[in-house]
């Protein structure tokens, strides 16, 4: 008989490989999640899933994070479904998205179109994909002249 000692279930298997996975993940969602608090950002998700789900959260920075996933049964290499998501009111932002099982980011290609950020073909996965909205900021310098000695 086994008393479950020594076994660990999950995000890559047993053993120590498995062990590693799961605190690349904790740390991973723990970072990024840091300081959030929920919040409402208006978005709107076209898809033929339907059993998808969304949370929103602020960061103190002013960024916004949307968790989104399907919610039905896990599947080894999930390809993903793709999705178009809509944020109302929202313009001037940069989205990255974050793959917290993978351990990667990469900035997405958005659209602005009639005062909405628009993200086409976004493919949603049964595991959460955390999408960063940044506002662009600007850096104005003062244009600075040498005068001409005199």
């Amino acid at each position: 008989m086994h008393l479950g000692m020594d076994i660990i279930t999950g995000f890559g298997g047993p053993g120590e490989h498995g062990q590693r996975a799961q605190m690349r993940v904790a740390r991973n969602l723990s970072t990024i999640m840091a300081g959030a608090k929920t919040a409402k950002l208006p978005v709107q998700i076209q898809t033929t899933l339907t059993n998808t789900v969304s949370y929103t959260f602020a960061l103190p920075n002013d960024d916004y994070l949307v968790a989104l996933w399907s919610d039905g049964v896990a599947v080894d290499d999930d390809p993903g479904v793709p999705a178009t998501l809509t944020f109302s009111g929202v313009s001037d932002t940069t989205i990255t998205g974050i793959n917290v099982l993978e351990g990667y980011e990469q900035q997405l290609v958005a659209s602005e179109e009639g005062g909405n950020l628009v993200i086409r073909d976004l493919l949603v996965k049964d595991y959460p994909i955390i999408l960063r909205l940044s506002p662009t900021r600007y850096v104005f310098l003062p244009i600075v002249s040498k005068a001409p000695p005199r």
